[in-house]
């Protein structure tokens, strides 16, 4: 499971399949609510899709917010933070390498 992921050891007799299958779990996990969308015509400019309900009155509610605005990337950098800071702690690093080295693991 983990090899999917990209996350097992490097082996020497690697092939391309290992070190494309991280790259396309993403997509692949994209492809489900995009073909649920297309099965309801619901994609862009297919026959269920309309503007004015599917752009302009998204962005101003709730959901808008969460998915397009700032929510997003303050709710993505306070997990990253979560998760990178006490494994820097637990590494013996300071609490001043920790918050700045760990924007250096966030850009890597």
């Amino acid at each position: 499971a983990l090899g999917v992921l990209g996350l097992s050891l490097p082996n020497v007799y690697s092939n391309i399949l290992s070190v494309l299958r991280p790259h396309l779990l993403a997509p692949v996990l994209y492809a489900g609510p995009l073909y649920i969308m297309l099965l309801d015509s619901t994609l862009p400019f297919q026959r269920d899709w309309d503007f004015k309900r599917d752009v302009v009155e998204k962005f101003p509610s709730w959901q808008g917010l969460r998915n397009y605005s700032i929510v997003t990337p303050v709710t993505e950098e306070l997990v990253f933070r979560a998760c990178i800071i006490p494994m820097m702690k637990w590494s013996s690093a300071t609490t001043k390498q920790a918050v700045f080295a760990g924007s250096l693991w966030f850009g890597a």
